[in-house]
C-alpha cells in the first residue's frame, strides 16, 4: 500500500505531521467550547402572559384559551399544554425533534398578532424558546448587606440588573425578595362620590396627563425649532396636582382632594433569606446553546467589578449558587480518569512487551489520536463536555489495539528473517484488511445512533463523534506512524525477547493460556459435526446464560450535582406570611444539620423551597442527605406535602421522575379519576410520592351583582367592579417614569379598608350622581372555593400527577406496576373521551429504549454487510456475528458486579460492543482464510494456527482497553454516574467475549468447514 510505504520512507514529514496534530490539538482545547453535557435542542416554546389581580377561571376563559386556538394548528406541533393561574397564563409548545425553531418562533408571532380581545390589563404575551431546564438559572447571586430590603432590591433593579443583562449569553434575570416602587393613589371614595366621580374619572384624568406630545417644527427667522409639549410627571406633586374635574361650582377637583399619592412600594409577594437573613436573589438564565462556562466567567468578573463600586454602600454580591462549578469538577474528574486510562493502558503494554521502545511506539497513538480528536472535534462544532470527554476516555484502551495488531505482526515478520524496513512494510500490509474492517465495524455501529433524534439521542451524538473520530484515527495513525517508527527504532536480536518474556510465572502462565486455547480447537477440530454443534450449543448456552436476568431499565443518570432542593407546598389560600411563618421552622431545621454547608429560603408566587449545599465530606452520596432530610421534614405542619430530592441533571419536572397525566371534557369527572389514581398509587411498590396539581378550595368571596337593582340606582357591573378593583388589589392607571426607570401608578382603596366580607358589603359605591350606595344593596358577598390552577392538554381541561419514585427503584419496573396495578384498571373504567397517559421520563425511557432497540438492529445489519462486502462472503460475517450476543452477557455480569444501572447510556455500550467484540472475531477468520489462501493450509489447520499466531495481540488489545476503561468503572468522582455504567458494560462485556471467542468463533468455523467438506487438503 502506497501510504504505508511513503511513511517509511519519509519518517521527518510523518513527525512533522504529528507536530502539527500536537500543536493544533492543543490550540483547540483552549478555543473549544466547554459545558456539562452536550447541547439537547429540544424544540419547546413558552408563551407566557401576565393578567394582573385576574382569577383562574377568568385568565382561562380570556387569555389562554384565545391564544390556544390561534396556536392549536402551528406546524410540526406534537403537544399543546397550558396552565392558567391567579394572575398569569402559560401555554407550552413542544414539536418534533427536527423541528426549527426560529421558524416555528415565526409561526407562533405571527399567529399572536391575531389575537383579539385579550383584557385591557393583560400583558402582551412574551414568547421564550426552550427547554423547562434551560430556562432554570444557571447562576444564583445575592445582594446582602446594611440597607432594607426593598431598597436593595431598588438599587438591585436600577444598577445591577441592567449589567448582568449586558453580558453576551444572558437571557434572563429573575430577582427575588423585596418588593418593586410603586406610587399609590389612594383614594378618599367619600370625597369621591361627593364630587360625582369614579375610578374611571380618576384613572382617565392621570392617562390624559401624563404624556409628552409632539408639535412638529416651526421656522422664526433663520431658525429652525422643534415644537413639544411636556406633560409627563416628575414628581408626586405632579400627580397631586392633576385635575380630575370641575365640581358644580366651576371650581377644579386636583387629585389631592380626593386622594392621598404616596410613593412607596408594592404589596410584599416574596421573601428571600440566605443562611437565615434577609437578602435579595438574583437567578440569572443564559440562551439556549450559550456557554455556561464563558457566562459565569464573564458574571463573576462583573461582580468582583460591581461589589468594589458598591462597597460604600455597605452592601455586597455574594454566589449562591454556580453550575460551573460542578462542570470544571465534572471535566476534571473525567480527563483524569483519561490520564489514568491512558497511564494504565501504556503499563499494560510494557508489561506485554517488555520493551520500551516497543511500548513507546505504541504509546504513542494514544497522545496523537487524542489531540487529533479534539482539533476535528472543534472542526465540526462540537462542546468539550462530560461526555464527548468519556467517549475519548472509553478509546483510550481501544485506539492501541490497531497499533497492536500491526506491531505484532511486523515483529513476527521479523522472526522470520525479513529487515526492520520490509517487516514494517509487509507486516503492515498483510493485517491492513483485518484493521481496516474491524475500524469500519467499530465506526459503523455509530451511524444508526447519529439519526436518534430524542434527548438521550442527543446525548449519544458525542459519545458516537469522539469513539468514531478516535478509532478512525487510530487506523491512519497504524499504517503511518506506527510502520515508521517500528523501520527506524525496533530491535531484534534473532530470539524473542523483543516480544514475551522466556522466563518467570508470567511466561508460564500466559503459554498455559495459549496452550489450553491450541489444545481446546485441536480436540474440537477432531470431534464428528454432531460434536462440533453441541459444542458451540454448550459454549453459547454458558456464554449467555445471564441474558434472562437483564435488571429493568432506567432513563438518564441524575448526576452527583452538590444541590438539594426542599420544596414545600403550602395549603391552599395560604399568604405569604404564613407560608414564610411555617417555612421559617423547616429552614431552622435544615441549618441545623451538620452536613450543610450553605442554605438559601425563597418564598414567592413563582417558587416556594429552599436550596442547600452540602459540605465537601459529604458529596460522596448527596442523595442519602436528602433521603436524611425527608425523614426530618416529613409531616411539617402548615404544608400539604415538604420533599427534599437532589437536583437533577435532565429533570424537566421538578422533584419528580415523572407525570401521569388525566384528561377529558369535565374537569370534575377528570378530579375524579385523578384522586383515585393517587390514593392507589400510593400502594404502588416504588411509588414514594404523587403529588397533584389540581388544587381546589382555594378561598374566594364571590360578589354577584343584581343588574336590575343597580340599573335602576344608576350603576354599572363595571362601575361597581372597578371600585371593588381599586380597594382590593388596586388598579394600574399609567407608568411614572423618573431616571429611566418606570414605576407603576396605581390607584387602589385606603389600607385597610377590606379585611373581611362583611366590611366588603358596607363600601358604599357612588353613581354618577354623587348618590352612594351601599354595595350590599346591590350584590351579594359570598364566600365559596376555587381553583387555583387550570391545566389544559390539547385543549381539553386536565390532571397531572408527578411521581417521585424511591431511589433505587428501576423506572421501568415503577412504570409496569403503576399500569399492572393502577392505570389499567382506571382506564377499562373510564367513560368515552376520557384518557390517562404518562409522560416525562416515563415516555422518554420507552421512545428512547425503542430508538436504542432499532440502533441495535440496525448497527448488526451494517455491520454484516460491511464484513460481506470485505470478505466477499456471506458466511464468514455470520460466523463473526456470534460474538455479539457473547458480548451481551458480558455486559450484564459487568453491570451487576458494578451494581450499575441499566440506563439509556449503559444501553449504549450494548450498541457500543457490537463493533468492538468482531474485531477478535475478525481478526481469527482474517488470518485463517489467509492461511489457507497464502500458506496451502486445510481448515483446521488454517485456524488452529491463527488461533496460535493472533491470540497474543488479542489478548493484549483486550487487556489495554479494559485497563483504559478501569479508571471509568471504579472511581467515583463528580459527573461519573453519566459513564461508569457504560464503561461497566463494555468491560464486562470484553472480557466474556474474548474468553469464549476464542473457543466459539474456531468451533463454528470447523463445523462450517466439515459441512462444506474443506477439512481436506486445498
Amino acid at each position: 500500500m502506497w501510504l504505508i510505504r511513503f511513511s517509511i520512507e519519509n519518517p521527518v514529514k510523518v513527525t512533522v505531521a504529528v507536530l502539527y496534530m500536537l500543536i493544533f490539538g492543543a490550540i483547540s482545547i483552549a478555543d473549544i467550547p466547554i459545558q456539562l453535557t452536550p447541547t439537547v435542542d429540544k424544540p419547546e416554546i413558552q408563551v407566557r402572559t401576565s393578567f394582573p389581580g385576574a382569577a383562574p377561571q377568568e385568565v382561562e376563559e380570556q387569555v389562554t384559551i384565545p391564544i390556544e386556538e390561534k396556536l392549536q394548528a402551528v406546524e410540526g406541533l406534537t403537544r399543546l399544554t397550558s396552565s392558567s393561574k391567579e394572575g398569569s397564563s402559560s401555554v407550552e409548545l413542544e414539536f418534533e425533534w427536527g423541528v426549527d425553531k426560529d421558524i416555528a418562533l415565526i409561526d407562533i408571532l405571527k399567529r399572536i398578532s391575531t389575537v383579539k380581545n385579550l383584557p385591557d390589563d393583560a400583558d402582551t404575551p412574551i414568547i421564550i424558546a426552550g427547554t423547562s431546564s434551560e430556562r432554570r438559572p444557571i447562576y444564583w447571586a445575592s445582594l446582602r448587606g446594611s440597607l432594607p430590603v426593598n431598597k436593595m432590591r431598588q438599587f438591585t433593579k436600577d444598577y445591577i440588573v441592567p449589567r448582568v443583562e449586558r453580558i453576551e449569553g444572558v437571557s434572563e434575570v429573575r430577582i427575588y425578595g423585596g418588593e418593586e416602587r410603586e406610587v399609590r393613589i389612594a383614594l378618599d371614595f367619600t370625597a369621591l362620590g361627593a364630587r360625582g366621580l369614579t375610578v374611571k374619572d380618576i384613572s382617565q384624568a392621570l392617562v390624559r396627563e401624563n404624556l409628552n406630545v409632539r408639535g412638529g417644527h416651526i421656522d422664526i427667522g433663520k431658525r429652525k425649532y422643534l415644537v413639544r409639549t411636556v406633560g409627563l410627571f416628575k414628581n408626586v406633586s405632579d400627580i397631586e396636582s392633576v385635575i380630575v374635574a370641575k365640581d358644580i361650582d366651576g371650581r377644579p377637583v386636583y387629585i389631592r382632594d380626593v386622594a392621598t399619592v404616596y410613593d412607596t412600594f408594592k404589596d410584599r409577594t416574596s421573601m428571600v433569606r440566605i443562611m437565615g437573613e434577609p437578602a435579595i436573589a438574583l437567578g440569572i438564565i443564559k440562551k439556549s446553546g450559550a456557554n455556561t462556562i464563558k457566562v459565569v466567567n464573564q458574571l463573576e468578573s462583573l461582580f468582583e467589578k460591581l461589589n468594589r463600586e458598591i462597597k460604600s454602600k455597605n452592601v455586597a454580591i455574594h454566589e449562591s449558587y454556580d453550575s460551573s462549578d460542578y462542570i470544571w469538577e465534572s471535566i476534571g474528574f473525567v480527563t483524569s480518569n483519561l490520564g489514568f486510562g491512558a497511564l494504565l493502558a501504556v503499563l499494560v503494554l510494557l508489561f506485554f512487551l517488555r520493551s520500551v521502545r516497543s511500548t513507546l511506539v505504541i504509546g504513542i497513538s494514544i497522545p496523537i489520536v487524542i489531540m487529533t480528536g479534539f482539533i476535528l472535534l472543534n472542526l465540526f462544532g462540537r462542546t468539550l463536555n462530560i461526555i464527548s470527554l468519556a467517549g475519548m476516555a472509553f478509546a483510550v484502551g481501544m485506539v492501541v489495539d490497531n497499533a497492536i495488531v500491526v506491531l505484532e505482526n511486523i515483529f513476527r515478520h521479523m522472526q522470520e528473517g525479513a529487515d526492520r524496513k520490509k517487516a514494517a512494510l509487509e507486516g503492515t500490509a498483510e493485517v491492513w484488511g483485518a484493521i481496516l474492517a474491524s475500524t469500519l465495524t467499530t465506526i459503523a455501529v455509530f451511524i444508526p445512533i447519529m439519526f436518534i433524534k430524542e434527548e438521550a439521542g442527543q446525548l449519544f451524538k458525542d459519545i458516537a463523534i469522539a469513539i468514531s473520530l478516535s478509532v478512525a484515527i487510530s487506523l491512519i495513525v497504524s499504517i503511518t506512524v506506527i510502520p515508521a517508527l517500528a523501520s527506524r527504532l525496533m530491535r531484534f536480536s534473532g530470539n524473542k525477547k523483543n516480544i514475551a518474556p522466556q522466563k518467570g510465572a508470567l511466561a508460564t502462565f500466559g503459554l498455559s493460556i495459549k496452550n489450553f486455547f491450541v489444545w481446546s480447537i485441536t480436540a474440537i477440530s477432531r470431534f464428528p459435526l454432531f460434536a462440533k454443534l453441541a459444542v458451540i450449543v454448550l459454549i453459547v448456552t454458558l456464554a449467555t446464560a445471564t441474558l434472562p436476568l437483564a435488571p429493568k431499565m432506567e432513563y438518564l443518570p441524575k448526576g452527583n450535582r452538590n444541590l438539594i432542593f426542599i420544596f414545600f407546598k403550602p395549603h391552599v389560600g395560604s399568604n405569604i406570611d404564613t407560608t414564610q411563618k411555617y417555612s421559617d421552622v423547616i429552614a431552622d431545621k435544615i441549618l441545623a444539620f451538620p452536613e450543610i454547608k450553605y442554605m438559601f429560603h425563597v418564598v414567592s408566587s413563582r417558587f416556594n423551597g429552599i436550596g442547600t449545599r452540602v459540605k465537601d465530606e459529604y458529596r460522596g452520596d448527596i442523595g442519602a442527605v436528602a433521603e436524611k432530610i425527608n425523614g426530618v421534614l416529613y409531616g411539617s405542619p402548615g404544608f400539604e406535602h415538604v420533599m427534599a430530592f437532589q437536583s437533577s441533571l435532565f429533570s424537566r419536572i421538578l422533584g419528580a421522575d415523572m407525570q401521569v397525566e388525566v384528561k377529558g371534557p369535565n374537569l370534575d369527572k377528570v378530579a375524579e379519576y385523578s384522586t383515585e389514581i393517587q390514593e392507589e398509587l400510593s400502594t404502588v411498590k416504588g411509588v414514594k410520592f404523587a403529588r397533584t396539581n389540581l388544587e381546589t378550595g382555594n378561598p374566594e368571596l364571590r360578589v354577584t351583582i343584581d343588574r336590575e337593582r343597580a340599573a335602576d340606582l344608576q350603576l354599572s357591573v363595571q362601575d361597581i367592579a372597578e371600585v371593588i378593583e381599586s380597594l382590593v388589589a388596586g388598579k394600574k392607571a399609567t407608568l411614572y417614569k423618573i431616571g429611566g426607570e418606570e414605576i407603576d401608578v396605581v390607584i387602589k382603596g385606603v389600607e385597610e379598608t377590606i379585611v373581611d366580607a362583611h366590611s366588603l358589603e358596607e363600601v358604599t359605591v357612588y353613581n354618577i350622581n354623587g348618590a352612594g350606595v351601599r354595595l350590599d344593596s346591590v350584590a351579594k358577598v359570598t364566600e365559596a372555593t376555587g381553583p387555583t390552577q387550570i391545566n389544559h392538554i390539547e385543549m381539553d381541561r386536565a390532571v397531572s400527577l408527578s411521581v417521585t419514585k424511591e431511589r433505587d427503584a428501576p423506572l421501568q419496573a415503577v412504570v409496569e406496576e403503576m399500569n399492572r396495578k393502577v392505570l389499567d384498571p382506571v382506564r377499562e373504567k373510564m367513560d368515552l373521551g376520557y384518557s390517562i397517559t404518562l409522560s416525562g421520563h416515563a415516555k422518554d425511557l420507552k421512545a428512547t429504549a425503542s430508538a436504542l432497540t432499532g440502533s441495535f438492529v440496525l448497527a448488526l445489519v451494517i455491520i454484516y454487510l460491511l464484513m460481506a462486502a470485505l470478505y466477499e462472503s456471506f458466511l464468514y460475517p455470520i460466523l463473526i456475528m456470534f460474538a455479539v450476543p457473547l458480548s451481551a452477557s458480558g455486559a450484564l455480569i459487568g453491570i451487576s458486579l458494578t451494581g450499575s444501572r441499566l440506563d439509556m447510556l449503559t444501553m449504549l455500550g450494548l450498541i457500543i460492543l457490537a463493533g468492538i467484540v468482531v474485531n477478535n472475531a475478525i481478526l481469527l477468520i482474517h488470518q485463517a482464510i489467509r492461511n489457507r489462501e497464502k500458506r496451502g493450509m486445510r481448515a483446521d489447520e488454517a485456524i488452529i494456527e491463527s488461533v496460535k499466531m493472533r491470540i497474543r495481540p488479542i489478548f493484549m488489545s483486550a487487556i489495554t482497553t479494559v485497563f483504559g476503561m478501569l479508571p471509568l468503572v471504579i472511581r467515583s468522582g463528580p459527573g461519573s454516574e453519566l459513564y461508569s455504567g457504560l464503561a461497566s458494560a463494555i468491560v464486562g462485556g470484553l472480557l466474556v467475549s474474548t474468553v469464549f471467542t476464542l473457543l466459539l468463533i474456531p468451533a463454528l468455523y470447523l463445523a462450517l468447514a466439515d459441512i462444506r467438506g474443506e477439512t481436506k487438503n486445498a
